[in-house]
């Protein structure tokens, strides 16, 4: 027996995630006339700012609950049965964020809070060029341009706050809601659960305890000797993760064709799907020579990247 879905936020989460893009039109085909799919698009746009905003509130607010439900109870038999809204599902969780101290994010989360997305992310873009910047900040860029409907500019700046904070569950919520939108970025994967600088530290304390168990028990070679094995392997592990965030790379818009050299009317070696993760080797006017995961190279036009920013 199907129990009533008592969470309207989720409810609501499960109709729009059931629809295949883009929404409205599945909306409309599903019996919703043009304004009721206009109106609960805006509710889940409404959701996802105070889901995944610099500056959301953790929970979702009364008055939106109830707006959304009383949406809810006005759909087609054919929409309740295709979304599943009948049946539990998983909970809206909401999670604030700490302000930047660098005051153009500062001044990004208040017009993110007015639903000024594009001026916001240029502030939060600004915010993410200074050495300080931390994953904080990439998220709030990241959260800005998945409200523009700029999906490939937004795991970019997702993927950097993926290294730098691999297990902030807000990373998580938006790269997996990302993900499940485009395949491509599936196949990059969960990622390292440890950033960069937490492998460094992990083997200096890996060697610390391999030095004083060499200290105590020199005879022990296996006990010191494994820890001391294990610490050098973390500690290359980190100084791959570091060095990774210097190589130059995109995430493509859409897809592309790579080119024998940087013209339109050269032969094509292949093409990349768009939401690749590519490396740029170097640039020409108006091009980019990228390598591609799957070992493919070429070169493509440059305005369907989306670069990452190289940190030090």
């Amino acid at each position: 027996v199907a129990t009533v879905e008592p969470d309207p936020a989720a409810r609501l989460q499960r109709l729009v995630s059931a629809m295949a893009p883009p929404v409205a039109s599945a909306l409309r085909l599903a019996g919703l006339d043009r304004q009721g799919a206009e109106v609960r698009l805006a509710l889940h746009r409404e959701l996802e700012r105070t889901r995944f905003g610099p500056d959301g509130p953790g929970e979702v607010a009364p008055d939106l609950q109830r707006e959304i439900g009383s949406a809810l109870t006005r759909l087609p038999k054919l929409l309740r049965r295709a979304a599943g809204i009948a049946a539990a599902g998983i909970l809206v969780a909401g999670h604030g964020a700490a302000a930047s101290a660098a005051q153009e994010s500062r001044d990004g989360v208040a017009l993110y809070a007015e639903g000024a997305y594009g001026p916001a992310a240029v502030a939060f873009r600004a915010g993410t060029l200074v050495a300080t910047a931390s994953s904080a900040d990439f998220y709030d860029l990241a959260a800005a341009e998945y409200m523009l409907r700029r999906d490939a500019h937004a795991a970019a700046a997702l993927l950097i706050a993926r290294e730098r904070a691999p297990r902030d569950p807000r990373v998580g919520a938006l790269w997996n809601t990302l993900a499940r939108e485009h395949d491509q970025l599936r196949h990059l994967g969960g990622g390292w659960p440890m950033s960069a600088e937490e492998a460094l530290v992990g083997a200096l304390i890996l060697l610390w305890v391999a030095a004083i168990l060499y200290a105590l028990f020199p005879a022990r070679r296996t006990w010191w000797g494994v820890v001391a094995g294990v610490a050098l392997a973390v500690c290359l592990t980190g100084v791959a993760l570091r060095a990774q965030r210097t190589v130059p790379r995109a995430v493509l818009t859409g897809g592309a064709s790579l080119r024998v050299s940087p013209h339109g009317l050269a032969p094509e070696l292949g093409s990349a799907p768009a939401f690749s993760l590519v490396r740029l080797v170097r640039s020409a006017p108006g091009w980019w020579l990228v390598e591609t995961a799957a070992g493919g190279a070429g070169w493509i036009v440059d305005d369907v990247l989306a670069p990452l920013p190289t940190l030090n």
